[in-house]
């Protein structure tokens, strides 16, 4: 027979329901030695180790072990993310002088062997874990549920641009100028000495938009031409082929060619064959921290220049501050610029209180694009 219950993803069975029952019950000692005795019954590993950890706790409580036990119990072997959490939080609100070692447990543990991702986010608010939080300050990340409950424009003065770790930043330039052309490093390096660009556009990305119709190269002439209006140097990148003059194509696109190339003149990084556009693209604008207008969000770039620390995403938080996109406007057919470059990072931040240093805003991005302002000491 399987049974659903409470805190549980997946059915369980008999023995682990009975197991379920003696905690119910607060016979934590017999669960204990039931669990021990039937381990061969759990098929799911975390289900174990949820309910182990649920019965170390009670033990706890009961006064069957002691608080270096416990905290053994819990360091000494190997547990799911959601299983430290759990016992964290019981740590924290329950044991006297225990901040100090949650937080050390969270720093040492969570964060080194973990992904924090938003659900976690909205665990640690919901249950005023809040001295842990502190400890995510410049994480891009946000709430999964939890709504805003401030309204940005009155928090302005708080809200800051949050510039990437600049040691970080050039070991990803490195990583990514060991895969350009040579010859092309040469070019952008020459192009970017002859100019300070203000934006980088992912011509490629327009390009594919279109779905090679007979549109593509009027859609990208004409927003190109909107582009060059809002900024003052930017800078395109788009591979030499899509600027090739040839006889195979219309007298009207080989026109527009042209124009793109009049209009553009030297500000063009036409990229070699068989080699990835984004590459430019993004070492231009990580150099440079200049933003970068495409729909492409770059997720293969995102997980390939990924450090050992999962936590750590220089070019996911890079991009999160500095991508422009754009849409189709229904009406007219052409490209429209959806999304400006923020003043403020969509991060998790701390404000100090002016005359008060001991107490600060916290300032956690929402899953509604807003912000959860919390007050902590």
């Amino acid at each position: 027979m399987q049974y659903i219950i409470e805190g549980f993803n997946d059915t369980i069975n008999q023995t682990q329901y009975y197991i379920y029952k003696l905690l119910k019950e607060k016979k934590f000692k017999e669960a204990c030695l039931h669990l021990k005795n039937n381990k061969k019954d759990f098929k799911s590993d975390k289900a174990y180790k949820t309910f182990k950890v649920k019965i170390i706790i009670g033990l706890f409580k009961d006064g069957k072990i002691d608080i270096y036990s416990l905290k053994n119990e819990m360091t000494s072997a190997k547990f799911y993310k959601q299983n430290y959490l759990d016992f964290i939080n019981f740590y924290y609100h329950n044991v006297v002088s225990s901040k100090k070692d949650s937080i050390e447990m969270f720093q040492n543990i969570v964060l080194k062997k973990f992904e924090i991702i938003n659900e976690d986010i909205d665990f640690l608010i919901e249950n005023k874990l809040f001295h842990l939080l502190k400890l995510l300050n410049g994480y891009f990340l946000n709430t999964h549920k939890i709504k805003s409950n401030i309204n940005i424009n009155n928090e302005m003065n708080r809200l800051k641009k949050i510039f990437i770790n600049d040691e970080l930043k050039n070991k990803i330039l490195i990583r990514i100028k060991k895969k350009l052309s040579w010859k092309d490093k040469k070019l952008v390096n020459q192009k970017l000495i002859e100019f300070s660009y203000d934006v980088v556009i992912d011509g490629g990305n327009i390009i594919n938009k279109n779905n090679g119709n007979k549109y593509t190269y009027i859609n990208l002439y004409n927003f190109l031409v909107k582009i060059n209006k809002k900024y003052k140097r930017p800078l395109l990148v788009l591979n030499k082929k899509h600027l090739k003059i040839k006889k195979s194509n219309s007298s009207e696109i080989n026109d527009i060619i042209n124009k793109i190339k009049n209009l553009y003149g030297s500000k063009i990084i036409e990229t070699s064959y068989n080699y990835d556009d984004d590459l430019y693209i993004l070492y231009v604008a990580l150099l440079k921290n200049i933003p970068i207008i495409s729909s492409d969000r770059y997720k293969n770039h995102i997980y390939n220049f990924r450090f050992e620390d999962k936590n750590i995403n220089i070019l996911k938080n890079f991009l999160s501050d500095n991508r422009v996109n754009f849409v189709r406007d229904e009406k007219s057919n052409e490209f429209k610029i959806v999304d400006n470059i923020n003043k403020f990072s969509r991060c998790i931040q701390l404000s100090k209180i002016e005359g008060l240093n001991h107490l600060y805003y916290m300032y956690i991005p929402t899953f509604d694009n807003g912000f959860f302002k919390i007050l902590i000491k």
